[in-house]
């Protein structure tokens, strides 16, 4: 039969002391219904009050008169999860409590009344976040109620404009014989003659002479003919036709002299023009001419120059040669 080791099982017993001591000292241990409001108190255990048995098998046992001891026995049955429910119902209760004093408010004239209320208190470290909390909300309410009423404000002004607003009746298109919208009172395109065409035609100044010269012997065969009333309805349309460009800020050149003296003009400049081109080409070839004389000039020297050079030489080598 083996002898009972004391010594070893109180090694043992130290060590387990120690190391339960130790991890007690991390945390606060709730004794329940201890105290006369049957609440929970915490504390920590002292070093020189732990003293258990442990069995080979079997949980850890203690001294059930010792409070300590029932504590340290829960603890290692599991009673750690009652006492973690007891935590989170406390912090859930704290929540509540909070959440009771610090509703959400619904519009910014609360929000204001709680800051005021806020501003003649001592504030901890709670109440100074609430309060800065509430600060960002009153003013990000204020400016969203800014922009909505400036919204409303655009929509009403628009809407107040399109009462008022006098809505222009809609003119009816006009068509002339030839199907062509006319979008004044005046119809020019029954005159007898095209409406003048604008770009190349109107500056240039024969084109002109002809439309006017052609226009003149329409005029004469008229006259000619003895149909009077339309050639005077063909010369007032004429003459308004002239007035409204020349209102509209067009030059109107309708003076066959005028057009003949200019004409006379641009085939001078013309005249001039290639005169001086003839001159210029002229010029170009006579240079052309003289670099190639003077380039055939300069080789014929060169060789001549390499020629003597090659004679000098070989009359110094030995070589008779005449005029050496």
């Amino acid at each position: 039969m083996n002898k009972f080791d004391t010594k070893a099982v109180r090694a043992l017993l130290v060590t387990e002391s120690k190391f339960i001591t130790e991890l007690l000292d991390k945390r606060n241990v709730p004794v329940p219904g201890d105290n006369d409001s049957g609440k929970s108190t915490y504390f920590s255990v002292p070093p020189d009050v732990l003293f258990a048995v442990r069995k080979a098998d079997g949980p850890f046992e203690a001294n059930k008169n010792n409070v300590m001891c029932k504590l340290l026995s829960d603890m290692m049955n599991g009673s750690s999860e009652q006492t973690s429910g007891v935590h989170s119902k406390k912090k859930a209760k704290l929540l509540a409590a909070h959440n009771k004093g610090t509703t959400r408010a619904s519009s910014l004239e609360e929000l204001h009344d709680k800051l005021q209320a806020l501003r003649g208190k001592k504030l901890g470290y709670k109440d100074k976040l609430l309060k800065k909390g509430l600060k960002n909300r009153a003013l990000k309410k204020q400016k969203k109620d800014e922009r909505r009423g400036g919204k409303n404000l655009i929509r009403i002004g628009a809407d107040h404009d399109k009462e008022f607003e006098k809505k222009p009746k809609p003119l009816k298109p006009v068509y002339n014989s030839e199907g062509k919208m006319v979008f004044s009172k005046f119809d020019f395109s029954e005159s007898g003659f095209k409406d003048k065409v604008k770009g190349r035609e109107e500056r240039d100044p024969h084109k002109m002479l002809r439309k006017i010269e052609k226009q003149n012997e329409t005029l004469k065969e008229l006259e000619w003919k003895g149909e009077t009333e339309k050639l005077t309805e063909i010369r007032e349309k004429i003459a308004w036709n002239n007035a409204l460009n020349r209102s509209e800020g067009v030059k109107v050149k309708d003076n066959p002299a005028l057009l003949k003296k200019t004409i006379k003009k641009e085939r001078k400049r013309k005249q001039k023009s290639k005169k001086n081109w003839a001159a210029r080409m002229e010029g170009i070839k006579n240079q052309q001419e003289e670099k190639q004389k003077k380039r055939g000039e300069n080789i014929e020297a060169r060789k001549k120059h390499v020629k003597m050079n090659k004679l000098k030489r070989a009359a110094k080598r030995g070589r008779i040669i005449p005029g050496f």
